[in-house]
């Protein structure tokens, strides 16, 4: 079955895609291939692929098209990663707070939306759980509101 994958990114500048990404991120870089294809690591579960626009293939930077989904820890400050980035001159949004965990937004260099946040993937679990309980209970919820609404 499948284990495993990645997003790809187009981008108009692999040099600087993977600097940002490498540099201004802090994620290692796993594969390059010249200018065609690189890969960088982001966790233990998230791997980004950087590919050259070609005849055919999205714009870089196309809202909507890519979106990176990025966590942190609780214990690292969104704050501090903001002004890091700040630093880099990317523009970050003021800290965004939801039920789950506190987000930013910002941009890659091609203006790809990425957003990193500090929420836990299991936020809504409930003691004793399981997984597939807790999708058929968030599934029943929606089917629920839905019902009302």
């Amino acid at each position: 079955m499948i284990y495993g994958g990645n997003a790809t990114v187009y981008v108009s500048d692999m040099e600087r895609s993977i600097r940002f990404y490498t540099e201004v991120l802090g994620l290692p870089l796993t594969n390059r291939f010249g200018n065609h294809w690189a890969t960088v690591q982001a966790g233990t579960s998230l791997v980004i692929g950087l590919h050259p626009t070609t005849e055919g293939s999205p714009a870089p930077g196309t809202k909507g098209a890519v979106q990176l989904g990025l966590h942190v820890s609780r214990e690292v400050p969104l704050a501090d990663l903001a002004a890091h980035l700040r630093t880099h001159g990317v523009q970050v949004t003021e800290k965004l707070n939801t039920e789950s965990g506190d987000y930013l937004l910002f941009e890659d260099p091609d203006g790809n939306p990425i957003y990193v946040g500090d929420w836990h993937p299991d936020f809504d679990a409930r003691p004793g759980e399981s997984v597939e309980q807790r999708l058929a209970r968030q599934e029943e919820e929606v089917s629920s509101a839905h019902a009302q609404g």
